[in-house]
């Protein structure tokens, strides 16, 4: 019968241990839970800042690849209109040329410039 009292003392105190270390428990984790959420709080809104601004420079880099591709493009054109400037002033030089040369002989030859 004493042992029996005996064990039943030693579960009553056993069960008021548990109930002691689940209420230091809950406290300690109430401690650290406000000191880990106002840590996380100001990381998410610095994570949060930070993909916003990689969101406005990704705008900004794809309007100025945008750019540079216009850019490219115009300079293509005018690269091209350039090209055929240089062609109709090589064809203008030897029409020049020609002429120069029909004057020189024009002009070397007295009979010619007599008529």
């Amino acid at each position: 019968m004493l042992t029996t009292m005996v064990a039943i003392a030693a579960f009553l105190i056993a069960l008021v241990a548990v109930w002691f270390t689940e209420s230091a428990a809950k406290g300690a984790e109430g401690r650290h839970r406000q000191f880990y959420e106002s840590h996380f709080k100001g990381l998410m809104l610095a994570i949060k800042e930070c993909k916003q601004n990689m969101a406005r420079l990704g705008l900004r880099l794809q309007d100025i690849d945008r750019k540079l591709s216009e850019s490219a493009d115009e300079q293509e054109r005018e690269t091209k209109r350039v090209a055929v400037m240089e062609n109709e002033i090589k064809t203008a030089q030897a029409a020049l040329g020609e002429i120069s040369e029909a004057l020189a002989e024009q002009a070397s030859d007295p009979r010619r410039s007599a008529r």
